[in-house]
């Protein structure tokens, strides 16, 4: 039947008769009896000496060399889309946690493929049987795997194999370590493959990335990457503007174990409306009244440009001597003027001169430099993009030769400008914040106050 194919042994077989030819369709879509002829052989050293011992479900006894042969090799004709119809039967009577250590020895004593990190039948083994002690082994692996090593082994498909692990999860495990993956591994691949299958995990709960990631916070944490990380996307949500609904600021910030500490260091927004988040976990206002939140209120934290009470705030939190997280309240606060408001450039640091180095280590902090034209061998502009989506040069003077970086030591700043998109922008269509931002960033790399 493997040789010639189901269709001709049941014709073969209809010669007997119609009840022999359906007796023998029935046998060819038995998917227990679909399997390659050669099988692959499992050497009984191996099993014994190289994989634990896999125990029945009730625990009372571990399968034989035999027994265990055999199912590694139900195993090794598996992959993720095609696995061996006999293997669903056997696990029902197995030890999940045995299974589960079963499936990362044979990962780690794979033959790795000149192509891929993991065969076919280990990928579906990890998937199948891995649980979460598995998932967080493969996620530490994949957390140290450089570039060279994602590009060339189809590193993204161990991503998918770390977000579809089921046995013995919560609904977030998976999605807790790739958000870790994508804060943390050496990877710039794979960081990106993470964020890719963490956006998509938000989409199909209903929920931004933001959003997600908010709820996969734990409770506790001995990272202490976890609680610094959280902290950061804490001053990004203040220059980007989000928001969140009282609910959610309740469940994910102001009772949360982890970060209510932090909560209670920051000023916190309902409309034109401050508040803080007091010792008890109830909420005061600047003066020490008890503050009400709406429950249809979107709750920020806003960014000093945006609070009028701004002075007032950091009186008391001085005489609470609370320090905060990251600079909110202390934080410089940049305007433009009347005639800059409506332009599209800024000349107050025009002809400040700037270490050609400074330039160079603002690639990182966001800003690129861009490749001069062709035929052109200096580069003569660096450009950002704010927290609300405009793109800004700020050229320089004589520029930095590709070749030769360290030709001059310094450079010469020109204007500050706004670049067109479907329609020129003028600085009056900028967010107060993301001006306030730039401005200070280019301040601190003139090494001069941004007066106009």
């Amino acid at each position: 039947m493997r040789e010639h194919g189901a269709e001709c042994a049941v014709e073969a077989a209809r010669q007997y008769g119609e009840g022999a030819a359906a007796a023998v369709r029935a046998l060819a879509l038995d998917p227990v009896e679909r399997y390659p002829d050669p099988l692959p052989e499992v050497d009984a050293e191996f099993v014994r000496d190289s994989l634990p011992r896999v125990l029945l479900r009730d625990g009372t006894a571990a399968l034989p060399v035999s027994a265990t042969r055999n199912l590694v090799t139900m195993l090794r004709i598996s992959t993720i889309d095609d696995p061996y119809g006999g293997c669903e039967p056997v696990f029902e009577h197995l030890d999940p946690g045995s299974l589960a250590e079963l499936a990362w020895a044979l990962y780690v004593n794979r033959d790795v493929p000149d192509d891929r990190w993991a065969g076919p039948d280990v990928q579906y083994a990890l998937r199948r049987l891995g649980d979460a002690g598995t998932a967080a082994r493969l996620a530490r692996e994949m957390e140290r795997w450089e570039s060279s090593f994602v590009r060339s082994h189809e590193g993204h498909e161990a991503v998918a194999v770390l977000a579809d692990m089921r046995a013995g999860m919560g609904p977030d495990d998976a999605p807790r370590l790739l958000d870790r993956l994508a804060r943390t591994a050496a990877s710039d691949e794979m960081r990106d493959y993470a964020q890719a299958r963490l956006h998509l995990v938000a989409i199909m709960r209903g929920l931004t990335s933001e959003q997600l990631s908010d709820r996969l916070v734990p409770a506790d944490a001995t990272d202490p990457r976890v609680l610094a990380d959280r902290i950061e996307r804490l001053e990004q949500a203040m220059l980007a503007g989000r928001t969140w609904t009282a609910a959610e600021f309740r469940a994910v910030l102001a009772e949360h174990p982890l970060l209510r500490p932090v909560v209670r260091r920051l000023v916190w927004s309902a409309g034109p409306a401050s508040f803080r988040v007091a010792e008890d976990g109830t909420f005061a206002d600047v003066r020490g009244v008890p503050f009400v939140l709406p429950d249809d209120a979107r709750v920020a934290l806003p960014h000093p440009i945006r609070l009028d009470d701004a002075e007032a705030w950091a009186e008391v939190f001085a005489d609470d001597a609370v320090p905060q997280p990251f600079e909110q309240l202390a934080r410089p606060v940049h305007v433009l003027t009347d005639a800059e408001f409506d332009s599209t450039s800024l000349h107050r640091f025009l002809g400040v001169r700037v270490p050609t180095s400074r330039i160079v280590d603002m690639t990182a902090r966001g800003w690129s430099l861009p490749e001069p034209p062709h035929r052109m061998v200096h580069r003569r502009r660096m450009q950002f993009t704010t927290s609300d989506g405009h793109d800004v040069w700020v050229t320089f003077m004589p520029g930095i030769h590709i070749r030769e970086p360290d030709r001059y030591a310094d450079q010469e700043i020109g204007a500050v400008r706004l670049l067109p998109r479907l329609q020129q922008a003028h600085w009056s269509d900028v967010d107060p914040v993301a001006v306030s931002e730039l401005l200070a960033e280019l301040a601190e790399l003139t090494g001069s106050p941004p007066q106009p």
